[in-house]
């Protein structure tokens, strides 16, 4: 019996060395892959063409240790909250104003699972059940967690 038959609900997340293999591991029924030359290679470019870029993406990518230290992080938009049906910009400024925190995109169900959206026009509104994506520091995630009624991180 395979674990998917017993808890088809499981989270699994694996580790791929060679990205070519992304879709392969996907269609396997993972539901996150992680392929840390990817990410090494993209670090890589930055540091070359982009260095403030590259130190920018490592200190968020870092350890947070104190107060101050950005993170980037996602936050559940419950049914029936004030930012259901609200536009990108609109939700943005809300946001800000609110927590602190900077709105950089935010995920949606797919028919393969989670994705995340590219396009923040006009026209992109939030839907419940998103997972908004942002930029904050620890204060802004205590008000975020107070503003969205939830904790930080995918639950589902």
């Amino acid at each position: 019996m395979q674990l998917r038959e017993l808890r088809p609900d499981v989270k699994i997340t694996a580790y791929i060395q060679n990205s070519r293999l992304r879709r392969t591991v996907e269609n396997a029924g993972v539901s996150y892959v992680v392929s840390p030359n990817e990410v090494i290679g993209r670090m890589i470019a930055s540091a070359t063409f982009e260095p403030d870029v590259s130190t920018f993406l490592e200190d968020i990518l870092s350890t947070t240790t104190s107060a101050d230290d950005l993170d980037v992080q996602e936050y559940h938009l419950r049914e029936h909250h004030e930012l259901v049906g609200v536009g990108f910009g609109t939700a943005y400024d809300v946001l800000y104003r609110k927590t602190g925190a900077r709105l950089l995109t935010y995920s949606r169900r797919s028919e393969r699972g989670w994705t995340v959206e590219r396009g923040l026009g006009a026209e992109d509104v939030l839907a419940a059940d998103d997972y908004l994506i942002l930029l904050a520091n620890a204060d802004c995630a205590r008000a975020l967690a107070h503003f969205l009624g939830v904790e930080q991180g995918r639950r589902v």
